[in-house]
């Protein structure tokens, strides 16, 4: 994450007071925009050497949206006057520091600025990259560079974690479908239609009439596996070219081609 700092004291040689300066990479060169000519110069800065006079900016990464005491009662923030109050809007409001530093009063939400995702007390959520079990969300922590969450078996940073999300439902052909995903569906009852879908978010199941698939090939393959197309008549007619006898006691059987009935079936979708 890219440091931002400012400078809060001139010194001999320095920009002027406000100059706000963007570190990059190993610190051999910052982009320094003087907030009175407004331009951009490139120059080497040590902010080690002058630790007095830069200021580092943390950057507020989320925003809090309600906390809650310990009697339940919920501390709600209206953004227009940028205060809190109980969930039935009457007086008393409450600034945000003055909540913080009541000792029977926590965060219950927030929201995180990158995305605008919006986390509770309760959620259920995962470490962001790792194949690890969901946990719920115990209670929220302000550090100095940002706000951790705090579950049974993870801390970690806002940044850092993402709701857990269960599947819609998972196709015949084994994938996990969630909201927004495409897939194909298969509706029996309306002479094995195929079609596409996005967008969609189920409650439950499909019901037993819609079969569905991720991959557009698995389910054409299972239409001219299944779908009833074929008359006695014309697997007879077919049988008559190409065939072999096999003969059961006194009954009389045709072997047909894989190949040659795949053919006629295709040809009747």
């Amino acid at each position: 994450m890219t440091k931002k700092y400012k400078l809060i004291r001139e010194y001999p040689g320095s920009h002027k007071l406000g100059t706000i300066s963007w570190l990059e990479g190993n610190m051999t060169s910052v982009k320094s925009h003087n907030p009175e000519d407004f331009w951009y110069i490139t120059f080497p800065i040590n902010y080690t050497m002058y630790p007095d006079f830069w200021e580092e900016i943390i950057e507020k990464e989320y925003e809090i949206l309600s906390f809650i005491n310990t009697r339940g009662i919920i501390y709600k923030k209206d953004s227009q006057i940028n205060q809190y109050c109980e969930n039935n809007g009457k007086v008393p409001f409450f600034n945000e520091k003055e909540l913080l530093n009541n000792l029977v009063i926590t965060i219950h939400s927030i929201k995180r600025l990158s995305d605008g995702e919006i986390f509770t007390i309760g959620d259920d959520c995962v470490i962001k990259g790792r194949n690890e079990p969901s946990d719920k969300i115990k209670n929220f922590s302000i550090k100095d560079r940002g706000l951790s969450v705090y579950a049974r078996y993870y801390t970690q940073y806002i940044n850092d974690i993402e709701h857990f999300k269960q599947p819609l439902f998972t196709t015949e052909d084994g994938v996990d479908i969630f909201e927004g995903d495409l897939y194909y569906f298969i509706k029996k009852d309306n002479n094995y239609l195929l079609d596409r879908m996005s967008n969609r978010k189920f409650t439950g199941t499909p019901d037993d009439d819609t079969l569905t698939f991720f991959s557009k090939e698995k389910a054409e393959e299972y239409i001219v596996m299944n779908k009833p197309c074929l008359s006695i008549n014309e697997i007879l007619k077919i049988s008559t070219n190409n065939y072999r006898i096999v003969v059961f006691g006194n009954r009389i059987s045709y072997l047909i081609g894989d190949r040659d009935l795949e053919k006629l079936v295709k040809s009747k979708l």
